[in-house]
């Protein structure tokens, strides 16, 4: 196995899966992190529930984002947080995505570089 030095900072966070929570840093606190690759590229984000493969695979420093489902806020990279997206690849391709409600499969799906939306309720599969 490796040593924990390099997963020993930040304050009570939990993460179960391959590769999951593996780009965090000090400043990360208070992250629930489960399924493989979720939430990789957190470096100093807070209070963030992703779970599933890939979930919040893209956040950085966002912060009170609940991201369930595999896929699930797989691109959400930037805004604000304040996300809540449940369904298998809802919100994939968030970009600066904040303050939104998701529900459904593919909800809010998007495509690379163009999904910049804020204060949305949206609700079905594939629902835009």
């Amino acid at each position: 196995g490796t040593t924990s030095a390099p997963y020993s900072s930040g304050t009570d966070n939990v993460a179960v899966g391959y590769n999951a929570f593996t780009g965090h840093t000090a400043g990360a606190n208070w992250n629930t992190i489960i399924g493989a690759s979720a939430g990789s590229s957190i470096t100093t984000a807070t209070y963030n529930t992703c779970v599933g493969r890939v979930a919040g695979n893209s956040l950085t420093t966002q912060q009170y984002n609940t991201l369930i489902g595999g896929g699930a806020g797989n691109g959400v990279d930037g805004g604000d947080g304040g996300n809540t997206i449940v369904g298998y690849d809802a919100c994939y391709y968030g970009d600066a995505n904040s303050n939104n409600a998701v529900l459904g499969r593919a909800a809010l799906f998007g495509a690379v570089g163009t999904n910049n939306a804020t204060y949305n309720a949206i609700v079905g599969n594939e629902a835009r």
